[in-house]
């Protein structure tokens, strides 16, 4: 199955462009990388034929990565996984930590779906619906406090490719939680074997317009 996801996401990268990428470095590479100089090409088709055909080799080297990325991971399911083209007009968010502002820009997103879910389950607590986001995306006590929500808006023409797939259950505190900053031993030792559900769609985003990327709260 992933296979399959690797031929896809190569096919993606490889038949169109997406403007709404233009300012992440690695989009950017993905293109230098097939020997395209200067502004990105709003039409592969414009591209001549031997850059077609290198981007289409950059393109399959690029989604073997990825995917390896992925796999390595262990967090999403093989079944039904698929390489997909998100397109506006809607919203993705990601929880991250104030502890740890890198965090705020990162592969994994999730559907305003999800989120009025947690909400409405909630009665729109947001501390309830961060701890009902953190069961459902399966995101251990050590990746990620979760005190923050970003949204990247997509507007009507905004498109980017993405690995959409069901995230596997996770452990409470990961295998290498123990001993590590901020971690309680005894809260480790009562939550040892307990499993977060998991089982909602994820968005694995192999590049960020990280302009686009804005706080929700």
């Amino acid at each position: 199955m992933w296979n399959d996801v690797k031929s896809e996401l190569s096919k993606i990268l490889s038949m169109a462009t997406f403007p709404f990428l233009a300012n992440d470095p690695g989009y950017v590479l993905l293109f230098r990388n097939a020997g395209v100089s200067g502004k990105l090409p709003s039409n592969v088709a414009q591209l001549p034929p031997s850059a077609q055909a290198n981007l289409a080799e950059a393109a399959k080297m690029c989604a073997q990565l990825l995917i390896l990325h992925v796999e390595g991971r262990d967090a999403l399911r093989e079944r039904r996984a698929k390489a997909v083209v998100l397109e506006g007009q809607q919203t993705l968010y990601r929880m991250w930590s104030q502890k740890s502002p890198k965090s705020r820009i990162g592969p994994w997103w999730f559907s305003e779906g999800l989120l009025q879910m947690a909400l409405k389950e909630s009665k729109n607590d947001k501390t309830a619906a961060m701890a009902w986001l953190r069961d459902r995306m399966a995101v251990s006590l050590d990746w990620s406090d979760c005190d923050k929500v970003a949204q990247i808006v997509m507007h009507p023409g905004n498109a980017m490719p993405a690995i959409e797939a069901l995230g596997l259950p996770m452990s409470v505190y990961s295998k290498n939680a123990a001993g590590s900053p901020g971690v309680s031993m005894p809260d480790y030792w009562a939550k040892l074997g307990t499993m977060l559900q998991g089982e909602k769609t994820q968005y694995f985003l192999p590049f960020i317009p990280v302009d686009r990327v804005q706080d929700y709260w």
